[in-house]
């Protein structure tokens, strides 16, 4: 008898990331002393790999349930047949455009490195294809230049969220240095699906309930969520890919990482959140770092361009649907596949983007989340994309459409590598990141957000950091 468990995904990782490779790009100085220890690194993936069968697995299609499953091998396994392990010397200097990031009073944008540093060429990211080439989940590789060298661990996006991927990255951590850790269970029951199965055969009550407030303001947040992503199609991908193209040859889109030190973000944030203190005298509004630096961002980026009223702007940010769930399912706590919903705030434009004040643009990124953290928003939106099925977001023209995840929660960044330090961190994912597509992780302290932007946008917010050093 085979012994492997079958551990089936859920319809939220075929929602449109099932085509994708995540990648966790680090960069460490190389030393005189050869700085990272490959051997030393190789060794932990192995263990991990041997402890953690998830990731020994192999993505299969169930033609029974249409959908992809992962094969976990229960027995005795090889684990380097079921990692992809791969190093390459590379000649000269990295050139890491913009420095090392971690410095307290540090504001600055970083280019970043090209990703065939961090992934070889061989890596396989889609599903599909991952499933017609038993290709393994685990993929890292090591590029070392004289001064810097790289390391790509990689996933497909449709095995993992970035906090799936941030666990992997802190249960190696925890390989390389000898600690003890818990993983979590396999599932042979997906329980995402379970759940969004009975949201979707559930009749919503009819009568009134204390939910009616949260249940209003859910479907309100489910319609703005509507009017930027748009159900997958010809005409929908053609519209997306047309306008990616158009930011990338004609604007020029640059994909730069802006690293805030601890001071830095002091500067920005504080003032913010106590103009949010007096808008509210009773003390009940609240505003994350993340909405502040978001807002400050997009407000930034646009302060060279017309305030067009005409002109629309969008904003979309993702969310982990997994602190509300885990009150009903306490496994949902380490849940490793995906498990985000995405939100939007209300449509907007140019004028409106440009001219409000920080804290207020803030206040309405924290209410647009609070919105749609809830189980009545999770539920709606499973129903919605049990009709619609995969969605890409809506790129229409005179519309800018801005996309923020906060991987912050992922602490992908905690990992230290033997024998050396991180110094650099940035995010990949293939087969293309659309464009003002933001991912905000920590490093040493500080903040990175990083994403291609539109290369004027980018000038807009050197200038902005170089008036913030001299603050």
């Amino acid at each position: 008898m085979d012994n492997t468990i079958l551990v089936p995904l859920s319809s939220v990782d075929q929602a449109g990331v099932e085509s994708s490779l995540s990648v966790f790009g680090y960069v460490v100085p190389t030393s005189s002393g050869g700085g990272l220890s490959v051997p030393l690194l190789k060794s932990a993936c192995l263990r991990l790999v041997d402890k953690w069968r998830l990731i020994a697995g192999q993505i299969v299609w169930v033609p029974t349930t249409s959908s992809y499953a992962i094969s976990v091998p229960l027995g005795p396994i090889d684990p380097s047949s079921r990692l992809h392990f791969t190093s390459t010397e590379e000649r000269g200097c990295l050139d890491l455009q913009g420095g090392e990031m971690g410095g307290s009073e540090e504001a600055k944008t970083v280019k970043t490195p090209s990703m065939k540093y961090f992934v070889h060429k061989d890596t396989v990211g889609p599903l599909a294809a991952c499933a017609k080439r038993g290709a393994p989940i685990l993929n890292v590789h090591v590029a070392r230049f004289e001064d810097y060298t790289c390391i790509g661990i990689a996933t497909p996006h449709g095995v993992f969220d970035g906090t799936g991927q941030g666990a992997l990255t802190q249960y190696l951590d925890a390989e390389i240095h000898g600690r003890e850790y818990t993983l979590p269970p396999l599932q042979p029951l997906n329980i995402l699906q379970t759940a969004f199965d009975s949201f979707n055969s559930a009749t919503p009550p009819a009568s009134p309930s204390a939910y009616d407030s949260t249940i209003d303001k859910a479907k309100g947040a489910l319609e703005n969520l509507k009017r930027e992503l748009v159900q997958s199609g010809v005409k929908s991908v053609a519209a997306l890919a047309g306008r990616v193209g158009y930011e990338y040859l004609w604007h020029r889109a640059e994909d730069r990482a802006l690293f805030l030190g601890k001071n830095a973000i002091e500067k920005i944030v504080s003032k913010v959140k106590s103009e949010v203190k007096a808008l509210d005298p009773s003390g009940s509004s609240f505003v994350s770092t993340g909405d502040v630096l978001y807002m400050w961002l997009v407000q930034t980026a646009c302060a060279d361009e017309a305030a067009d009223e005409t002109h629309t702007v969008g904003m979309m940010s993702a969310i982990s649907m997994r602190p509300i769930l885990s009150e009903v399912n306490e496994d949902f706590a380490t849940y490793p596949h995906n498990c985000i919903v995405p939100m939007a705030l209300p449509l907007t434009n140019k004028a409106a983007t440009k001219n409000t004040p920080l804290a207020q643009l803030a206040l309405t990124h924290r209410r647009a989340i609070d919105d749609a953290r809830n189980l009545p928003y999770i539920q709606n939106w499973s129903r919605h994309i049990n009709l619609i099925g995969s969605s890409v977001p809506d790129r229409r023209w005179r519309h800018d459409s801005w996309i923020m995840t906060n991987q912050s929660v992922a602490r992908s960044t905690d990992i230290r590598f033997p024998s050396t330090k991180t110094v650099g961190f940035f995010y990949y994912f293939t087969p293309i990141l659309p464009d003002h597509t933001i991912m905000m992780n920590e490093l040493n302290g500080g903040i990175v957000m990083q994403g291609p932007v539109r290369r004027s946008r980018w000038n807009a917010i050197d200038r902005a950091l170089a008036e913030l050093m001299k603050a």
